[in-house]
């Protein structure tokens, strides 16, 4: 009796690799969207090449299984890429497939220089703040995304949280309005109030670095000065009653 067996030939690789799903922006751990048609088992990687190739040192020893996203770590900070490979369950091996950039970093964003009224009559004031995400290959200015004015011990200022937008970056600083926070007891003193707050700010990545402190001196209150007459030398003041055609006087401010 004859046998006869169905064997179909399968020369082609993996098709239609895509790697997607990547922000623009990471301070840990990754996780891209995969996609590959016939896929059994890939091979994901990462370095700072647009292109991978099958030399990259990167590239793992062994396959795993074919999975639609997995989580990637980047070796170093700056634009980094995933790179990947497929093999389907007979051993046809596609391309190196890549993904688009990404940032990877762990810096945190600097304020190097807060600016405002040392004295001021006003509760709203307008503070500048000039921060920078500086370092090599990651993405200088452009990664601020955020200040955070926080209220000193004497919480005489609101805590506010500001974004920044693309013009805020490009210039390299922000305007940022905060707020003054009197009582009226305080008021009611007529005394100048200090008014201390903490600035910091927040890359695109979510790194919080260093910060620095501001003050600001409320003061909406009238001077005050009392006079006295005092003689001609103003060494002693005048007696009550005086004849004025006896005496040459001056002003004292006390």
């Amino acid at each position: 009796m004859a046998q006869y067996f169905n064997l179909q030939l399968d020369q082609s690789a993996p098709l239609n690799e895509h790697l997607t799903g990547l922000n623009a922006y990471y301070n840990g751990a990754a996780t891209v969207t995969i996609s590959a048609d016939d896929a059994s088992y890939m091979k994901v990687w990462t370095n700072k090449n647009a292109v991978g190739t099958t030399s990259d040192s990167e590239i793992p020893a062994n396959w795993e299984k074919y999975a639609t996203s997995k989580s990637v770590t980047f070796a170093e900070e700056g634009t980094n890429y995933v790179h990947a490979m497929f093999m389907d369950d007979i051993g046809n091996i596609g391309v190196v497939v890549n993904s688009a950039s990404t940032i990877y970093d762990i810096t945190g964003a600097t304020v190097s220089a807060v600016e405002n009224a040392a004295r001021t009559n006003k509760k709203s004031i307008t503070v500048k703040v000039t921060a920078s995400d500086i370092k090599s290959g990651i993405d200088a200015v452009s990664g601020v995304a955020s200040t955070k004015i926080t209220a000193g011990a004497d919480a005489h200022v609101t805590t506010q949280e500001f974004t920044w937008n693309d013009t805020d970056r490009a210039n390299g600083y922000k305007n940022c309005t905060i707020t003054l926070v009197i009582s009226d007891e305080e008021e009611e003193e007529k005394e100048p109030i200090s008014c201390a707050f903490t600035v910091n700010a927040t890359d695109r990545a979510g790194n919080t670095g260093a910060s620095k402190a501001g003050s600001i001196i409320y003061d909406n209150f009238p001077a005050t000065a009392d006079m006295t007459l005092m003689d001609k030398d103003c060494t002693a003041a005048l007696p009550e009653y005086i004849n004025f055609y006896d005496y040459n006087f001056c002003f004292a401010e006390n």
